[in-house]
């Protein structure tokens, strides 16, 4: 079973991954499955699905804090 340190590129491989699986990428950031899925399906994390696998583009949930944070502050302000 991956882990979630297993989603980084291999050492000197020159590769960014672009996109990860959901669970192990949100693991990562510490989020659960459960929050990891609600968000994707409000639409806050950019998903898509390869047979039964979800996968999340990584700029997607390296933007989620900001998102998150914008959305608080409109409801608040």
């Amino acid at each position: 079973m991956m882990k979630a340190a297993d989603i980084d590129a291999p050492e000197g491989a020159g590769v960014v991954p672009t996109y990860a699986p959901l669970v192990l990428a949100c693991a990562k950031h510490g989020i659960g499955k459960t929050t990891a899925f609600q968000l994707a399906k409000e639409g806050k994390l950019n998903t898509f699905k390869i047979g039964s696998r979800t996968f999340v583009m990584l700029d997607s949930l390296a933007q989620l804090p900001v998102a998150l944070a914008k959305q608080a502050n409109t409801a608040h302000g």
